[in-house]
């Protein structure tokens, strides 16, 4: 589980600021998970 996590933070640092913005606001893994997920440009920018 915590492998995953660390994969996906090594993703999210090295594909977009975006994902560290909504890693902020809500919770960890399951912000980061579900922006990872989309594929790039299908993702909702909540602003």
């Amino acid at each position: 589980m915590l492998a995953k996590i660390l994969i996906l933070l090594n993703y999210a640092r090295h594909n977009s600021r975006e994902i560290w913005v909504i890693h902020d606001r809500k919770s960890h893994s399951c912000a980061i998970m579900s922006k990872v997920l989309k594929p790039p440009g299908q993702s909702g920018h909540a602003s």
